[in-house]
C-alpha cells in the first residue's frame, strides 16, 4: 500500500494555503541535487537546505485567492517549517551522521520521483528524451555477447518506452494547443496567442522531435534491431533454454502463457 507509515498524508504539504510555495522549494531543490548544479558528492545540511527554499520562496507568491498574510516573519522561518513538513510527510528524510553527528536531508526515493515530475512539468529546462530505441538495441547486443538475461530484461523495458517517447510530445503539443484556444476565448489577442504558439512549435515541438528522429529514430535501428533478434534466435538451443529458465525465474509477470514458448525459442 503506497499511503502507508510516514506517506500516511503524503500529499498533505501540496493541499494547503503554501501549496504552490512548497512545490517551487521542491522544484529548487531537486534542481540542485540531480541537475548540472549538483555536487554529487555532498548532501545538503539543514542550513543548506533552507537558503535553497528561501531563495525558492522569493519567487513563488502565494496563489490567487489565498489570504496574502503570512503567519511567518522572514523567508527563513517559513523554510524550516517547509523542511519540516516535507520531512514528517516522507517527502524529504533526516539521515543523521554518526560520525560528526550532523543531519543531512535528501530526498525520499518516493520524494524524488514525484518532485522530478513537477520539475518537468514547469518546464524552465530542455528535457532531453530518453534513447529508448538505441537502448533496446545495445541491450539486446549486450544480450547476444554476454548472455546475460538482465540486458534481455532492459530491453524488454526500454522497448515499452518508445511509444510512451512519442505520444508524450504529441500530448504536450495538444495540451498547448488547448491552452492557447482558452486565451483566445478570454478575449486575449489573437496575435499574441498564436506568437506563443509558433514559439512554442519552434523552440520545443520542432527541436524535440528532430532529436528524436536523428538519434532515436526507430526507422534508423529497426533493421539492427532485427537482425540482432534474429542472432539471439540462432543461438544454441542450450543456451536458450537456460536464458529462458532464468527468465521465469526473475520475471514470472512477464509470462502471458505458461504453455508457451516464448520468444527465445
Amino acid at each position: 500500500m503506497f499511503f502507508t507509515d510516514e506517506r500516511a498524508q503524503f500529499f498533505k504539504p501540496l493541499t494547503g494555503k503554501y501549496r504552490e510555495q512548497v512545490v517551487e522549494c521542491l522544484r529548487l531543490l531537486h534542481e540542485r541535487l540531480y541537475s548540472a548544479q549538483a555536487d554529487y558528492g555532498e548532501s545538503l545540511k539543514r542550513d543548506q537546505v533552507i537558503d535553497v527554499f528561501s531563495e525558492a520562496l522569493e519567487r513563488a507568491p502565494l496563489l490567487d485567492g489565498d489570504d496574502d498574510t503570512s503567519r511567518f516573519r522572514n523567508n527563513r522561518e517559513q523554510a524550516g517549517w517547509i523542511l519540516n513538513l516535507l520531512v514528517e510527510h516522507g517527502w524529504l528524510k533526516r539521515d543523521k551522521d554518526e560520525a560528526s553527528f550532523q543531519s543531512t536531508y535528501p530526498f525520499s526515493r518516493t520524494g524524488r520521483l514525484f518532485t522530478q515530475t513537477l520539475a518537468e512539468l514547469d518546464g524552465r529546462s530542455v528535457r532531453t528524451r530518453h534513447r529508448n530505441t538505441r537502448n533496446t538495441l545495445n541491450a539486446l547486443s549486450a544480450f547476444v555477447d554476454r548472455g546475460e538475461v538482465y540486458d534481455l530484461l532492459d530491453a524488454h523495458e526500454h522497448s515499452e518506452r518508445i511509444i510512451a517517447d512519442f505520444t508524450d510530445i504529441i500530448a504536450e503539443l495538444e495540451e498547448r494547443k488547448r491552452e492557447l484556444v482558452k486565451e483566445v476565448e478570454a478575449q486575449q489577442l489573437v496575435q499574441q496567442a498564436s506568437d506563443q504558439f509558433f514559439e512554442f512549435m519552434e523552440k520545443r515541438f520542432q527541436p524535440d522531435v528532430a532529436i528524436r528522429m536523428s538519434a532515436d529514430s526507430v526507422e534508423k535501428h529497426r533493421d539492427r534491431i532485427r537482425n540482432t533478434i534474429e542472432q539471439i534466435k540462432r543461438k544454441p538451443k542450450a543456451w536458450k533454454t537456460s536464458a529462458e529458465n532464468e527468465l521465469r525465474r526473475l520475471a514470472p509477470d512477464l509470462i502471458v502463457n505458461t504453455d508457451a514458448q516464448v520468444c527465445l525459442s
